[in-house]
């Protein structure tokens, strides 16, 4: 992905008094959510006790005091609660968030051709991007880097059961053996009162050669987001460490067998 540049580094989405969370990445990136939530009334998910996931909290919005660097569970993914670091608390009553662990491993995006490093019956497995001069190649074999149309944006803000995807599916062929494209969406399991707690958020990034952007800047309106290289300056200014380690269920999950580090 050294074409064009994306948001590919940390994950990140949003909820509606705000929660935002975060994943690191490699070659399949490393889901950190950002989320944000609106905190005008007491949303039962969320707890500073992971033993309390789920259950009815009797104070009010207001009676809440969050600090940066606590620890709240909120959604569910793999059928568990999950854990997330208050990066921000911000005056208009929401609250930055990122994830404690890392959840899951997906590719960024799949290769329009439909097989990574392979179209059209050459195999380019030995070319590294820079000598591909022909980006429309390079997104046919290795995928396009513009998060506007990332198979990785679709999935993290879809609560279907079937996800649907414009273009090429994040499939087993396109991008081995950690795809999703029979997966549900990210937001699936959350539930309906934790679904209508999120918001949208006006993201910008950069476009890249192939974009029809004038201005060199992408905009989207997304509940859940990758955050950029820039704003992890945050994690210094929270004092929490860029470092993390994943959860049981995404190593169970993970069936790739080697990453790139980039």
């Amino acid at each position: 992905r050294e074409k064009g540049s994306k948001r590919p580094t940390v994950q990140a989405f949003l909820l509606q008094n705000q929660l935002r969370f975060v994943l690191p990445v490699c070659i399949l990136v490393l889901l950190v959510i950002i989320l944000v939530v609106l905190l005008k009334k007491p949303i039962p998910a969320i707890s500073s006790d992971p033993a309390e996931f789920g259950k009815e909290q009797s104070s009010t919005a207001v009676d809440i005091t969050y600090s940066v660097g606590d620890t709240i569970t909120f959604g569910t993914y793999y059928g568990e609660p999950i854990e997330w670091r208050i990066l921000k608390v911000q005056e208009d009553n929401t609250l930055l968030l990122l994830s404690k662990y890392i959840l899951t491993m997906k590719s960024y995006d799949a290769p329009e051709g439909g097989v990574y490093n392979e179209y059209d019956g050459v195999d380019y497995w030995s070319y590294e991007n820079h000598t591909v001069e022909d980006e429309e190649l390079l997104v046919k074999i290795r995928g396009n880097n513009d998060w506007s149309i990332s198979n990785i944006r679709t999935w993290l803000n879809s609560d279907k059961e079937v996800v649907i995807y414009e273009d090429q599916a994040p499939t087993k062929t396109a991008v081995g053996s950690n795809f999703y494209n029979s997966e549900s969406g990210f937001l699936h399991d959350f539930s309906q009162e934790e679904r209508d707690a999120l918001v949208e958020m006006q993201i910008i990034s950069p476009a890249n050669s192939l974009s029809e952007s004038l201005s060199g800047k992408i905009i989207t309106k997304d509940k859940v987001f990758l955050l950029s290289t820039s704003e992890l300056k945050w994690l210094e200014t929270a004092d929490i460490s860029l470092y993390t380690t994943p959860t049981q269920s995404c190593k169970d999950h993970d069936k790739e067998i080697a990453y790139y580090i980039l």
